[in-house]
């Protein structure tokens, strides 16, 4: 029987990771410092609410934003009152826009 492999990143590492990707790095433990918390500098808060919410809180077999919540040591309910209190929308809001954009016309070639 084979061992299932083990995840490259922690789900918080993952949002960490996420939140660095357009503005400025935040270590994962920082993030963490920032979701159970600790007052972040603008940049900081920037980032950790990029990861939080365009990040999915869940996928098909597995509840993400969970999982982060476990990692960190706070509540669920903690988790999405902190995301609301630093970025103004719930946890996950951006992650899949309810709208999306009209796919463009194609025109045909002349």
């Amino acid at each position: 029987m084979t061992t299932p492999p083990r995840p490259l990143m922690t789900t918080l590492q993952a949002y960490a990771a996420h939140g660095s990707t357009s503005y400025a790095e935040v270590t994962a433990a920082r993030f963490s410092e920032i979701v159970r918390g600790d007052t972040p500098t603008t940049a900081e808060r920037v980032s950790v609410c990029q990861g939080l919410t365009e990040m999915p809180t869940t996928s098909i077999n597995r509840d993400v934003a969970g999982e982060l919540s476990a990692e960190i040591g706070v509540t669920r309910a903690a988790l999405d009152a902190r995301c609301q209190q630093l970025c103004g929308v719930a946890l996950g809001a951006n992650a899949f826009p309810a709208d999306l954009p009209a796919p463009p016309k194609l025109t045909p070639d002349s």
